[in-house]
């Protein structure tokens, strides 16, 4: 094995059992750049003592998701995985 991709799933994309643009895994919501303005702007108002609240993230995630259509605007909220995921991608730790 090379890269440690299992020789099977090698065979199944080139006889095309398996699409090879195929991606393990959750779609995301944001692309890197969207998601680096939203760190951005909440690491900023952490600079000046403005700290936000975790339903605050994941409201603000939603509105900012639904701007680009990658959400629905009538959704709730974005979920806790969301949350959490978002605050390890970008090495933040969540306090209560």
């Amino acid at each position: 094995m090379m890269n440690a991709v299992p020789e099977t799933t090698l065979r199944d994309r080139i006889k095309g059992r398996v699409d090879v643009e195929a991606k393990v895994g959750h779609e995301t919501i944001f692309t890197i750049e969207e998601e680096k303005k939203l760190y951005d702007h909440v690491t900023y108002m952490v600079e000046i003592g403005f700290g936000y609240t975790k339903k605050s993230v994941q409201y603000m995630g939603r509105d900012y998701g639904s701007l680009g259509k990658t959400i629905k605007p009538d959704q709730n909220c974005l979920s806790e995985n969301w949350f959490y995921g978002f605050c390890k991608y970008i090495g933040f730790s969540a306090t209560k």
